[in-house]
């Protein structure tokens, strides 16, 4: 059942307001609130909102006279029920909302709302009831994540591996765990990369393998050229064109014959390749070998055959055949008749254009200069610490892992790691670094650090921030948290050859149990490239 409220009202700047609006929600069970005429705005319509005890609000400003909207709701999903008398309306809600629910996921916080057994927080696995090694009535529903954590607040792998199969276990260490330092849990939509819902994704989701997409409409969008073109070969792969068989159709005209030939009704297919005009300019234009089966298929086989040809032909045929409607419309609205000549000219001539653009767009830029670049470590300010972290996939492994260095300013080593992550995905593996890695610094008071990261996403993540519902929110929460534990601290990208030695513990990583593992001392895979980073050995780069 989904409670709502929504309110006509004045008044919201009494210091009882906040409190009568708790009340109502504890009365009535309220999931959201909807306040309709609100004349306060600004900060101080911010600070009465963040007493009202919402997880989420949407506002609207008051303009003149006319009156705010506050809108206010948890992050919890409604129960929706379907009864006789329900509109059609909701009735369709209802049918749909299942696929609505398990499309949800949970981005953890503090835990303190997320269910261990039936809420969906495990991307890609849904509830973890269904997948556990033993059955149903053996869970307890109520079972809330902290108590899946050891006392250091990290997951508790021996007891997941009790309950649930390896590769399950695998994909619950990779998650940051709860902490109550972070904020509160955060539902997101598990369709899209950001965790913003969008109804593009949610309607794919409802209409996958309803019907098979066609095959034209996806050569006529993978074709390159002025989207102009490409909208005008949508309409005629939709039949779509406003012939004068299709004004006749609409009852626009009694007239449905060619403007041009006046022997044949003017159909898409005609006016396009039939008619005399149009053949003459294909003749022109076509190659030796296309001519016999050129002019004989029907509309969507001769669109197959010429957006999936070789060479540069696809975009020729583009411009011909948008060219050729053009001509046909100067024709009927200018009176003016293109020749034959000057059609074909201007054909070659568009093509040729085009061709050019979309092949320099193609060509790789600034090949020389990368291939001319010399790279080099380069050691932190004194006083400083520099920590190199990386991460590293292996899809065929379905496995990632993360490793990390921290030398001083004479480059010497001072500590590493290497962690067996389990299974997630690159970025999670790249933040995951940054995060052992400031809580290494923290336990062994390096107070003045400078972290650096060949990932320019982590890195702008960390100095940007990102979306609550988006998959990287809890690592970034985390970084936060240790990053404010130390004094100074300085976040940087750098290339991969500036990283070798972090890329070689990360890789190491790969190879070891599941979990942290600290290194004291240099491992002798990782001697070499020290030595070359501490002397300041140059590589090129992109080798």
């Amino acid at each position: 059942m989904m409670n709502i409220i929504s309110w006509n009202c004045r008044g919201v700047g009494s210091k009882a307001f906040p409190s009568l609006i708790r009340d109502l929600r504890h009365e009535y069970g309220v999931n959201f609130i909807i306040l309709l005429e609100t004349q306060i705005s600004g900060d101080r319509g911010k600070q009465i909102r963040d007493k009202m005890g919402f997880d989420k609000s949407y506002v609207v400003e008051a303009v003149g006279r006319a009156g705010g909207i506050w809108c206010f709701g948890n992050n919890v999903i409604p129960r929706v029920e379907r009864k006789r008398s329900n509109s059609n309306l909701w009735k369709g809600i209802c049918q749909l909302w299942p696929e609505v629910q398990s499309n949800c996921i949970w981005r953890i916080g503090d835990g303190a709302q997320i269910r261990f057994w039936d809420h969906n927080w495990v991307p890609g696995l849904g509830r973890l009831d269904s997948v556990a090694n033993q059955v149903s009535s053996n869970f307890n529903y109520s079972n809330s994540l902290m108590e899946f954590l050891d006392v250091s607040g990290h997951w508790d792998t021996g007891k997941l591996q009790e309950l649930l199969p390896e590769d399950v276990v695998k994909k619950i260490v990779a998650i940051s765990p709860p902490s109550p330092w972070k904020g509160t849990d955060h539902l997101a939509w598990g369709l899209t990369p950001d965790g913003l819902f969008n109804t593009k994704s949610a309607y794919q989701s409802l209409s996958e393998g309803q019907h098979t997409p066609n095959i034209v409409f996806r050569q006529v969008w993978n074709w390159q050229g002025p989207e102009r073109i490409r909208t005008f070969l949508w309409l005629v792969a939709h039949n779509a064109l406003l012939t004068n068989s299709e004004r006749r159709r609409r009852h626009l005209t009694n007239d449905d014959s060619c403007p041009r030939c006046h022997h044949h009704d003017e159909t898409v297919i005609h006016v396009l390749r039939d008619c005399s005009y149009a053949q003459c300019i294909w003749k022109y234009l076509l190659p030796p070998n296309f001519v016999n089966s050129f002019f004989n298929t029907d509309l969507k086989d001769w669109l197959m055959q010429n957006l999936t040809s070789k060479n540069d032909w696809p975009c020729l045929f583009g411009v011909a055949a948008s060219s050729i409607w053009h001509f046909r419309n100067k024709l009927i609205f200018n009176g003016q008749s293109i020749p034959m000549a000057t059609a074909v000219s201007r054909i070659k001539a568009r093509s040729e254009e085009f061709l050019k653009v979309t092949k320099s767009n193609l060509l790789p830029r600034n090949l020389q200069a990368a291939g001319n670049c010399y790279i080099a470590w380069s050691r932190p300010p004194t006083e400083f610490v520099k920590l190199n972290v990386d991460g590293s996939l292996y899809a065929y492994r379905n496995n990632a892992a993360c490793g990390g260095v921290f030398r001083d300013a004479d480059g010497r080593f001072l500590k590493g790691f290497s962690c067996n992550l389990g299974g997630c995905s690159i970025m999670h593996a790249e933040l995951w670094a940054i995060v052992h890695g400031l809580q290494i610094a923290v336990a062994n008071g390096y107070q003045s650090i400078v972290v650096e990261s060949d990932s320019a996403a982590a890195i702008k993540f960390i100095n940007h921030g990102c979306s609550p519902t988006h998959p990287c929110a809890p690592f970034i929460q985390d970084i936060r948290i240790m990053a404010a534990r130390l004094q100074r601290i300085i976040w940087l990208h750098s290339l991969r050859e500036a990283n070798s030695v972090a890329d070689l513990l990360a890789k190491k990583g790969q190879d070891m149990p599941l979990g942290l593992h600290l290194l004291d001392r240099a491992p002798s895979d990782i001697t070499y490239a020290l030595f070359c980073d501490c002397y300041g050995a140059l590589r090129l780069r992109g080798s």
